[in-house]
Formats: structure tokens, C-alpha cells, sequence
């Protein structure tokens, strides 16, 4: 096994903390919220097997039967609080709490009721819509990882590839604000982008990143190998500095790329 896997984890043997952050989370909802609560499910790195112990978030999903009351809004807001002030991880936790009606849904963007960054528990506005979800629940129905409720599959229903597409164009434009200050995001996002077009199929950033190697140009190896090690490793500047270099000739292949598939 390579240094690289080595790095990179799944839920099943995360960081003691991370486990605890985890159970700490399904617990406070379980004895909040009892039967209102349908499932806590983790996606992302998490789910996949590749989690970063330096860079990755902890990402999830809370499926409710019916919205929040006020007083359940506070004593999650408490939770969440709490969890947020670990000092190693409590910025990397990001969530969404989600009705099951608005999980199953197929209108763009979707609503939903709070997303959570951190220690910060922010009720959506309405008609806010959460554009990226629907990536979110293909990645769920593929992959997602069960802490609490129902199997994934009976929740989250596959994206139709029309609405899974409109997700994956609202990327574009992020992904190239993220060139100066995570360029190894944007070049491993890049990647995986494409892989959906041509594939119809979601990925890690990981997995994306691999993919890529296959089936780019060799051009671009050195760029998407380079990610790849920052990607399970800490990131030097020198790494950073070479990706930021040429990311915009990269962007410009991907959107063509695109734009033929």
C-alpha cells in the first residue's frame, strides 16, 4: 500500500475524533428529536474512504419527518455549538437538515430548512434552494454511509442526469474562485467534473483525480499527479504555487472537454 493510501481513510478507521464528533451528533439528535428524526448519513470523503485527516470535512445529511420546532431548533443550535468548538475539526463539519419530502424532490435547486458550518446553525431563506445538492444525493444514493435510519438507497432516490448536470454547471464558476487558495480543490473538482459529463457518474475528488490520469492528456499529468499528492498530504507552497500557475489552461481544456461530451 502506498504512502498515500495509507493517509487516506474511511469512516470505519477515521480519527478517534472524528468518530466521536459523529456519534456525539446521531446521539443529541436521537434524544432531540426521537421519532421526527429519519436518518443521519455521511457522504464525501468520509463515505469513500479517502478522508484526510489535515483537509477534509466531515459532510452529512439529517433527514426529518416534518420541520423543527423552536424549541428542537435551539437545542440543536446547542449541539452544534458544542461540536463546533472542537479545535481539530469542529470548522470542518458541514450539513444540511432536509425534510424527507424536499430529499426526494427533483425541483432545482432544492429546498431545504438549515445548513450547518461549524459551529454555525443557519436556517435556509426561503426559496434559497441549495444548488449543489442534487450532486449531494446522487453521491448519497451511490455511497452515502448510514449512521442512523433508514438504508440510503430508500431515501435518496437517483438524479435524474438533467438536474445532476444543471448541478455540476453551478460548479464551474466556484471551482474557478478557488484558484488562488485551493488550487489542488479546483484541479481534482476539474477532474471529476468531466468524469460525470462523459460518465454520467459521480466520484471522490480522489477518484477524480485517478480518472484523470487515464484520460487526460499527458500534459496534464504532472498537475493532476502533483493535486493528488497535496491531496493526501499536507500541501507545500511550491505545490501550490505550480497548480496556481496553470490552472486557467487546465479550466479552459475542461470546458471544452465539457462542452464535446
Amino acid at each position: 500500500m502506498s504512502e498515500i493510501e495509507q493517509k487516506n481513510i474511511g469512516f470505519e478507521n477515521a480519527p478517534a475524533k472524528v468518530r466521536e464528533i459523529v456519534f456525539a451528533l446521531r446521539d443529541g439528535l436521537q434524544n432531540t428529536l426521537s421519532d421526527k428524526l429519519f436518518g443521519l448519513y455521511l457522504y464525501g470523503s468520509l463515505a469513500y474512504g479517502c478522508f484526510n485527516s489535515e483537509t477534509s470535512d466531515i459532510d452529512f445529511v439529517v433527514v426529518l419527518s416534518e420541520p423543527l420546532t423552536s424549541k428542537e431548533e435551539q437545542k440543536i443550535a446547542q449541539l452544534h455549538g458544542r461540536l463546533g468548538n472542537d479545535p481539530e475539526y469542529g470548522k470542518r463539519i458541514e450539513g444540511t437538515y432536509m425534510t424527507e419530502e424536499q430529499v426526494k424532490t427533483d425541483d432545482y435547486p432544492p429546498d431545504f430548512l438549515f445548513y450547518v458550518e461549524g459551529k454555525e446553525f443557519v436556517k435556509a431563506k426561503e426559496g434559497q434552494g441549495e444548488h449543489d445538492f442534487p450532486m449531494h444525493r446522487q453521491h448519497l444514493y451511490e455511497s452515502g454511509l448510514k449512521i442512523f435510519g433508514y438504508e440510503p438507497q430508500k431515501l435518496f432516490l437517483p438524479v435524474p442526469w438533467e438536474i445532476l448536470k444543471r448541478s455540476l454547471q453551478q460548479e464551474m464558476p466556484f471551482i474557478k474562485e478557488q484558484f488562488e487558495e485551493r488550487p489542488i480543490y479546483a484541479v481534482l473538482n476539474l477532474c471529476r467534473v468531466v468524469r460525470a459529463y462523459e460518465t454520467h457518474k459521480l466520484s471522490s475528488k480522489k477518484q477524480g483525480g485517478e480518472w484523470g490520469l487515464q484520460n487526460f492528456p499527458a500534459e496534464f499529468h504532472e498537475m493532476i499527479q502533483t493535486a493528488l499528492e497535496g491531496y493526501a498530504h499536507k500541501k507545500t507552497d511550491r505545490q501550490k504555487q505550480f497548480l496556481t500557475e496553470n490552472l486557467s489552461r487546465f479550466f479552459e481544456y475542461c470546458i471544452e472537454r465539457i462542452a464535446n461530451s
